[in-house]
């Protein structure tokens, strides 16, 4: 039980840092054409991306209908493929590397 309190905790970290690249890439042409303002961008973004996180299950149940072999994923790999892309969410913040899209994808199919 324990550690799936961690993947909890890890997975809202992922959240966060990797809202550092997204948030400027989804409101930053309707701010800088003045379409919207900063705030009423954001909170529209913001709104949008938790409905969009809560309602829409389709990546899940393409990822569970057979994508990943669920029977040899345990939750150490899931664990350890949050952490990854938290730390690869870092590297592109400070420019470590070069940003890549779904890492947390990819870092499940890898394992």
């Amino acid at each position: 039980m324990e550690i799936a309190i961690v993947i909890v905790v890890l997975g809202l970290i992922f959240d966060y840092t990797n809202g550092f690249h997204d948030a400027a890439n989804v409101v930053s042409t309707v701010i800088a054409t003045r379409v919207m303002a900063p705030l009423s961008a954001i909170v529209m973004a913001g709104v949008l991306n938790f409905l969009g996180a809560t309602q829409i299950s389709g990546v899940a149940q393409t990822i569970s209908s057979g994508l990943v072999a669920t029977e040899t994923v345990t939750q150490w790999v899931v664990l350890c493929a949050v952490l990854a892309a938290i730390l690869w969410n870092l590297a592109t913040w400070y420019q470590l590397v070069l940003r890549s899209d779904w890492w947390l994808d990819r870092r499940c199919l890898g394992s």
